[in-house]
């Protein structure tokens, strides 16, 4: 290796094998090796990914010191602070991943904002560590006025105690790049005026926003809300909505069969994501039933996504409805549905199966007719049957037929 030049060494092999766990195991083979990724490898990288790696401020220094020309950067922060970013917040990033920020403070976004006015993509994993929203609110303003190129935003805070107004009049402060959005958590008027404030026209081509994906965690979702979504933003491909209400939802602000209608104005819609969660208390969504599986199977038969989570009133005959009325349907999951059994697979033989991806997670009444049902699909690469317990061993032999199943999961406890 010693006699080899440093041009065939860089070209031929390093930059064959751009990882950095890779190039770091290469540099210790040989000084030749070594000199060929500090020097002429190391420094032209444009992306690091070091999100599954919890690393010191020291470190990260040693690793971003050699890498001048980095424009995307994910790291897991569980032990950095703020003054351990501030070196390497530059001009040329352009996408920046924070995940884990257990000791990062709002006033990062601050520094973000200062530093990388090109930025198009950013996440940020925040702690809950109790600071006032009205400063996180105004890190956040400020750094979205400096990012004016933003096209890509995810801001969660993790915690118990998290204040679900510190994303209070974000809507001011969006740059209309915005195309994705996620924000958790979100108040649902807050969501309300967020989604009023993003009211686009129905041409591409306008000068407004053009938000294409949503996802927010709230307190409770509404029809108020679906109405104001469906028609402040009509060019959504992806909505994703979660809400964890700590007691049950009054009459008037929870989601009902009327609300799903109003999805329908939703035209480019893709991939729905609803869920309640379970987390806080035992609830589901109550006034949901078949109907409303219906009109929503009617109104967006172009989904290829659905992602359904606590509708404890809807049957076989709701759930079917979007497998029979939804031809382009690749990924399909549902979670805690109580009342769906086989029947609800059950005319999946007879209509085109474009099925890709199918979970039932916590359906007691599924059984392994299911499996014998979806094994006709020639399409499906991951079959999910975590918590059906009434799914038995004798399923293994229809699963065998499936030649493009990559993953099978089925935890009956």
């Amino acid at each position: 290796m010693e006699s080899l030049p440093n041009y065939l060494i860089s070209e031929e092999i390093l930059w064959k094998m751009l990882d950095l766990e890779t190039l770091c195991t290469m540099a210790c083979v040989s000084k030749s090796l070594r000199f060929s990724v500090d020097n002429e490898v190391l420094p032209y990288l444009a992306s690091l990914d070091l999100s599954n790696v919890s690393i010191d401020e020291q470190a990260l220094y040693h690793i971003l010191n050699r890498l001048m020309s980095v424009n995307t950067l994910s790291l897991n922060c569980q032990r950095l602070g703020d003054s351990s970013l501030l070196p390497f917040l530059a001009p040329q990033i352009q996408q920046l991943n924070l995940f884990r920020c257990s000791l990062l403070s709002s006033s990062v976004l601050n520094s973000i904002g200062a530093n990388c006015p090109f930025l198009r993509v950013l996440t940020v994993e925040f702690a809950d560590q109790g600071s006032p929203p009205i400063l996180f609110r105004k890190n956040v303003a400020y750094m979205l006025s400096k990012c004016r190129y933003l096209e890509d935003l995810s801001l969660k805070i993790k915690g118990t105690e998290v204040d679900s107004s510190a994303f209070q009049s974000i809507e001011f402060s969006l740059p209309r790049s915005i195309k994705f959005l996620k924000l958790k958590p979100v108040l649902e008027n807050n969501a309300i005026h967020l989604a009023n404030r993003l009211r686009v026209s129905k041409s591409p081509s306008s000068s407004g926003f053009v938000l294409q994906f949503l996802s927010l965690l709230l307190d409770v979702i509404s029809d108020r809300l679906l109405v104001a979504i469906s028609k402040s933003l009509p060019l959504l491909a992806e909505l994703h909505l979660e809400d964890r209400p700590d007691k049950e939802p009054s009459d008037d602000r929870d989601l009902t069969n009327e609300g799903l209608h109003f999805l329908g104005s939703c035209h480019f819609l893709t991939d729905l994501s609803l869920i309640r969660s379970r987390q806080n208390y035992q609830g589901s969504f109550k006034r949901i039933n078949d109907m409303g599986m219906f009109v929503l199977a009617q109104t967006c038969t172009d989904l290829e996504s659905v992602k359904l989570s606590g509708f404890s009133k809807v049957s076989d005959a709701g759930f079917a409805s979007l497998l029979q009325s939804c031809q382009r349907l690749k990924k399909f999951e549902v979670r805690n549905a109580f009342l769906m059994s086989d029947l609800a697979f059950h005319d999946l033989i007879q209509a085109p199966c474009t099925l890709a991806e199918v979970r039932l997670l916590y359906c007691g009444l599924v059984t392994s007719e299911t499996v014998k049902k979806l094994a006709f699909s020639r399409s499906l690469e991951v079959l999910d049957l975590c918590g059906c317990k009434s799914v038995a061993d004798s399923c293994l032999g229809s699963i065998s037929c499936l030649q493009r199943l990559t993953t099978f999961e089925s935890h009956r406890s």
